[in-house]
């Protein structure tokens, strides 16, 4: 039993250790879907399957307005020269 308890310890000691997620340049990725007007943030309650990831002034310069349910950032944290995006879901 001790040593399955002192396993738990190291083990929440390692996780606690490692590096945390920091918000960055990418933090200004948002969503967007195929026939929608809005961006999203990732995990919009609003967005079902199919999305695409741009960053805000992507959608911006596309005529993407922010959503109001999930309220993404307004603005970029960086711009982004490269205007490829990528595709998920169906």
């Amino acid at each position: 039993m001790r040593k399955f308890f002192a396993s738990i310890l190291i083990l929440f000691a390692v996780i606690t250790a490692l590096p945390q997620p920091v918000m960055s340049a990418g933090s200004d990725i948002v969503v967007v879907t195929p026939k929608g007007k809005k961006y999203h943030r990732m995990g919009c309650r609003t967005v079902r399957k199919s999305y695409r990831q741009l960053t805000v002034s992507q959608a911006q310069k596309r005529g993407y307005k922010p959503c109001k349910v999930c309220e993404p950032p307004l603005s970029s944290i960086t711009s982004t020269p490269n205007d490829n995006f990528e595709v998920y879901g169906n």
